[in-house]
C-alpha cells in the first residue's frame, strides 16, 4: 500500500453510485498524494455519454468528438464534486488539451486578503 500512498501506482476503486463516488474522493483530504482512477461508474458515465459521444455519433463526428481519446477534440472541466453543488469547484480546465491556468482577479483579490499582515488592508474609514 506505501506505493499507493506515495501516489507512485494508482487505486483503482470500483464505484457505482454517486455517494460511491464522493466517498472515494473523500479519501484525497487524507491522502493528498493519492492517484484514484474509478472504474465502473455506471450512473456518471451513462449520464456524460448521453450529452457527448451519443450526440457525436448521431451527427456522424464519433471519429472526432464526444469521448476524452487522444487525437479527438474537446474541452474538460473537472470538479472536486458534482458540478452542480454549490460546494464543488473547479480543480483543472483543459481547452484543446492545454491546462488553462484558474488564476484570475477574484482568486488573487482572494489570496491577498485571506491572511493579510498589519496595515495591508485598505483604510475603510478616516475616523
Amino acid at each position: 500500500l506505501i506505493p499507493v500512498v506515495n501516489g507512485t501506482q494508482p487505486l483503482y476503486v470500483h464505484v457505482e453510485r454517486a455517494s460511491d463516488i464522493r466517498a472515494v474522493l473523500a479519501l484525497r483530504s487524507e491522502f493528498p498524494r493519492l492517484l484514484l482512477v474509478l472504474v465502473g461508474c455506471g450512473e456518471g458515465w451513462l449520464a456524460f455519454a448521453a450529452i457527448s459521444s451519443i450526440p457525436a455519433e448521431i451527427m456522424g463526428m464519433g471519429e472526432r468528438f464526444g469521448s476524452l481519446k487522444p487525437g479527438r477534440a474537446g474541452d474538460v472541466v473537472i470538479w472536486d464534486g458534482d458540478p452542480l453543488e454549490g460546494s464543488s469547484g473547479v480543480v483543472a480546465v483543459y481547452i484543446d488539451g492545454v491546462a488553462q491556468s484558474l488564476v484570475n482577479h477574484q482568486t488573487r483579490l482572494r489570496d491577498r486578503y485571506k491572511t493579510p499582515g498589519e496595515g495591508s488592508l485598505p483604510k475603510a474609514y478616516d475616523w
